[in-house]
């Protein structure tokens, strides 16, 4: 079924496998492979089917597969973005399987990726966040709500180093650095 030619009977293929109906029934290597090859499909309504089932596992397949995926979303296809972003939060939300995907990052990932930290309540995603902000060329607006989120799960030997990027990279307007500051002190 995940191979029929018709995408409706792909999308109800990406529909079962993100219930729990298989879940005795294939194995789960089997089952990401093919919520992974539907996350490739042509349609974007069997992509979407594909994400959402993407919550039903979780494998380093699926999160790599989201990441792929989310690469060749039109820009006006606000819900595939929305179900990958759902997805993919699902996959990282321990550190584990973070630390894992963002060792091999692809730097065009990143702005992605920080969007999908502030989701995410780790230790690891607010690290990530921080090198965001520190590396990174962000409007005055990304760089509040990713030092806003940062700041409330930064371990206590982060603050430091968060703080001299902060000074370094906002050297020439001690304004936003008193807002981002201010930031971390109330956190």
């Amino acid at each position: 079924a995940t191979r029929d030619s018709s995408s409706l009977v792909r999308r109800h293929a990406q529909d079962i496998l993100g219930s729990n109906l298989l879940s005795h029934n294939v194995s789960h290597n089997l089952r990401c492979q093919w919520i992974a090859a539907g996350l490739q499909d042509p349609a974007a309504v069997v992509r979407r089917a594909a994400a959402t089932a993407c919550l039903a596992v979780q494998d380093p397949l699926l999160a790599n597969s989201l990441i792929d995926c989310a690469r060749s979303v039109p820009k006006d296809d606000i819900h595939l973005r929305h179900a990958i972003r759902i997805g993919l939060k699902h996959q990282i939300d321990e550190e584990k399987p973070f630390k894992e995907l963002v060792s091999n990052l692809d730097p065009r990932d990143v702005p992605r990726m920080a969007e999908v930290c502030l989701a995410l309540r780790h230790t690891a995603a607010a690290e990530f966040l921080a090198s965001v902000v520190a590396t990174q060329n962000l409007s005055a607006s990304d760089a509040e709500r990713y030092v806003a989120h940062a700041t409330r799960y930064l371990s206590v030997k982060g603050v430091p180093t968060f703080v001299r990027a902060i000074r370094r990279k906002f050297a020439g307007t001690p304004n936003r650095q008193y807002v981002f500051l201010r930031s971390l002190r109330e956190s």
